[in-house]
C-alpha cells in the first residue's frame, strides 16, 4: 500500500523533532568551551556545508575564515578540523596518544570484527602489538625487498593492458585497469600462491561491497540516537552479508595455507623457512600466531581483520592515489612534460626489472608526487615511461573532471578514461 505524501510528511517532521530534542539534550549536558567555527542547522548541524564534490576545497574555505582549528557538528557528533602544519603536529606527534583512539562506527564494528583490525584498534596493548608485527614482519625493508617481482609482474601487465586496450585509439578506462593492478599486487603479496585468477574473482566483486558501503559515515555515526535507521535501510543486514562472505573466503585461504605449511613441515627437517624462501603475509600471521611469543596473543579474528585492512587498504589507497597523480598531471601539461622526460632519461636503456631501483633518482617526480611515490611509484613511473597520454573527445586540461567521493579514500567520482599511445616497445610477460 503506497503512504500518502502527508503521513511522508508528518513522519519526517516527527523524526525531526526527536532528533532536535536528542540533539539538544546532547549539547546541555556538555558545556565545554568549543573551537571557533561556521554557523550550523538544527538537527544537521554543519552537514549542509560538506553537500558538494569537492569536500576538502569546503573545508579549506571555512578554515579560511575560521582558523586552522576549527569545531563542527556533523549530526549529532562534534567533530574539529585541524587545518595548519603546526596544529597537525601538534594533534598527530605532540599529543598523538590523546588522539590515537578511533571512535567506533557501524562498519568497522561489523566488517573489522569488532575494532580488531589496525586502523580502528582503540589504543592500548593490543594496538602495540599490532603496530610492531606490521613493522617488523609485514613492512620491513626486507619484506617490501621480498615482494619487487610481484610488483615487477603486474605493472608490467599493467603496460601492457593499456597497450591492448587503447589499440583502437579508444580511450581507456585508467582507474579500472590501476585498480585491478593493484588488486592483483596486494593479492598475492597477502596469499602467495595461492592467490589466483579464480579467488580474485571471488573476493574483489565482496571488497567492492565492503568499501562502498563502509566507505562514509551511516546514519547511525552521525545520529547516535537514530541507529535504527540503518536497519531499516536494511545497511545493517548488507554489511552482515558481507562479513558472512568475507568469512567464507578468509577460512578458505587459511585453510589451504595450514595445510600448505603442515605438508612443508613433514617434507622438511626444520620448521623454520630458510632464507630463499618468502613467506606470503597470511603465512607470516599463523606463524605468529603458533609461536605464541607475542605480549597479546593474535586470534583468527585478528588475523582476519588485518587481512581485510591489507586488502583495502593495500588496493582502494594505492589505486585512487595513482589515478589522481595522473588527473593531475594531464590537468599541468608542463609537470607532465617535466616528469616524463625525467623518467625516460632515467629508464632508458635499462632492463624492466631494474626500474623500480631507479625511482630514488627521479627528483622531480618525488617533488611533484610525493604521495603517490610512498605508495606504489613503478605504478605511475611506467605509465609515464611506456606511453604518451591525451584527453578523449578534445578536452581542455581545464575540463577535467576533478569531483571526487570521500569514504574510505577520496576517490575519483567518475573513473579516469585517457588515450594512451605508445612511446616505447612494451615489455615481455615475466
Amino acid at each position: 500500500m503506497e503512504l500518502s505524501a502527508a503521513t511522508v510528511f508528518l513522519s519526517v517532521v516527527s523524526l525531526v523533532i526527536l532528533v532536535s530534542f536528542l540533539s539538544r539534550k546532547t549539547s546541555a549536558s556538555s558545556k565545554k568551551k568549543r573551537p571557533p567555527g561556521p554557523w550550523c542547522l538544527p538537527v544537521i548541524g554543519n552537514l549542509l556545508h560538506l553537500l558538494t564534490s569537492q569536500p576538502q576545497a569546503a573545508l579549506r574555505d571555512l578554515a579560511r575564515k575560521h582558523g586552522p582549528v576549527m569545531s563542527l557538528r556533523l549530526g549529532q557528533v562534534d567533530a574539529v578540523v585541524i587545518s595548519s602544519p603546526a596544529a597537525a603536529q601538534e594533534v598527530l606527534r605532540d599529543k598523538d596518544l590523546t588522539f590515537a583512539s578511533r571512535p567506533s562506527m557501524l562498519t568497522s564494528d561489523i566488517i573489522l570484527y569488532g575494532n580488531m583490525d589496525i586502523a580502528f584498534a582503540p589504543y592500548g596493548a593490543y594496538w602495540r602489538m599490532l603496530r610492531k608485527l606490521c613493522m617488523i614482519e609485514l613492512l620491513s625493508a626486507h619484506k617490501v625487498r621480498q615482494l619487487a617481482p610481484v610488483r615487477d609482474g603486474e605493472t608490467r601487465s599493467l603496460v601492457r593492458k593499456v597497450g591492448a586496450a587503447g589499440r583502437g585509439g579508444e580511450p581507456v578506462n585508467l582507474g579500472r585497469l590501476l585498480c585491478s593492478c593493484s588488486i592483483s599486487i596486494t593479492a598475492k603479496a597477502t596469499f602467495g600462491r595461492l592467490c589466483d585468477e579464480e579467488l580474485q574473482k571471488q573476493y574483489m566483486p565482496v571488497v567492492e561491497v565492503a568499501v562502498k558501503e563502509g566507505g562514509g559515515f551511516s546514519a547511525g555515526d552521525l545520529f547516535p540516537s537514530l541507529w535504527f535507521v540503518d536497519v531499516a535501510t536494511g545497511l545493517t543486514r548488507r554489511l552482515w552479508r558481507t562479513r558472512r562472505q568475507l568469512d567464507a573466503i578468509f577460512d578458505k585461504m587459511i585453510a589451504e595455507c595450514e595445510a600448505q605449511r603442515a605438508e612443508k613441515k613433514k617434507t622438511s627437517t626444520t620448521s623454520k623457512t630458510t632464507g630463499d624462501e618468502q613467506e606470503h603475509l597470511l603465512s607470516v600471521l599463523l606463524r605468529i600466531k603458533d609461536e605464541g611469543k607475542l605480549e597479546v596473543p593474535i586470534s583468527m579474528t585478528s588475523i582476519k581483520a588485518i587481512l581485510f585492512d591489507m586488502l583495502t587498504g593495500g588496493t582502494e589507497t594505492t589505486s585512487s592515489a595513482a589515478e589522481w597523480i595522473m588527473s593531475e598531471l594531464m590537468r599541468n601539461p608542463d609537470a607532465m612534460a617535466k616528469a616524463q622526460a625525467e623518467v625516460r632519461q632515467t629508464l632508458d636503456g635499462k632492463r624492466p626489472e631494474d626500474h623500480e631501483g631507479l625511482i630514488d633518482k627521479l627528483r622531480y617526480m618525488k617533488m611533484v608526487i610525493k604521495e603517490g611515490l610512498r605508495l606504489n611509484p613503478l605504478i605511475v613511473a611506467r605509465l609515464l615511461y611506456y606511453f604518451d597520454w591525451s584527453l578523449p573527445n578534445g578536452m581542455r586540461p581545464d575540463e577535467l573532471d576533478m569531483d571526487m567521493i570521500v569514504g574510505s579514500t577520496a576517490r575519483r567520482k567518475n573513473q579516469l578514461h585517457l588515450l594512451p599511445s605508445p612511446s616505447r616497445e612494451l615489455p615481455v610477460e615475466i
